[in-house]
C-alpha cells in the first residue's frame, strides 16, 4: 500500500512538472519576464517542495517509530542496549566455562 502510495505521489509530481513548465511559458508571455526569472521561480519552488518533503519524511518516519514503540513496548535504543548486555553475558558464560 505505501508503495502504491509512494508511486501516486510520484506521477503527481511529474504531472506537476510538466504543469509548471507550462505555467512557465504563460508567465513569460502573459507577464514579458525572461526565462531566467522564470527558472529561478521555479527553483525556488522546488527547493521549497524538497524542504517540505524531507519534513514529511521526517514525520511519516517518527510517526511510524511512534506507533511501532506502542506496538512492541520496546525502542530501537532499548533492544540495542539489551542485545549489548546479551553479548556481554554470553562472553562472561563462555569465559567462565572455559575455565
Amino acid at each position: 500500500m505505501f508503495k502504491r502510495a509512494f508511486e501516486f505521489a510520484w506521477g503527481a509530481a511529474r504531472i506537476t512538472m510538466e504543469k509548471t513548465e507550462q505555467f512557465l511559458e504563460e508567465i513569460e508571455v502573459r507577464k514579458g519576464i525572461n526565462r531566467e526569472e522564470a527558472k529561478n521561480f521555479v527553483n525556488d519552488a522546488l527547493k521549497k517542495g524538497e524542504e517540505e518533503y524531507q519534513i514529511f519524511k521526517d514525520k511519516l518516519r517518527e510517526g511510524c517509530q511512534e506507533h511501532y514503540n506502542r506496538a512492541c513496548g520496546v525502542s530501537r535504543s532499548e533492544i540495542e542496549t539489551l542485545e549489548a548486555r546479551i553479548k556481554e553475558l554470553e562472553k562472561k558464560l563462555a569465559a567462565e566455562e572455559a575455565d
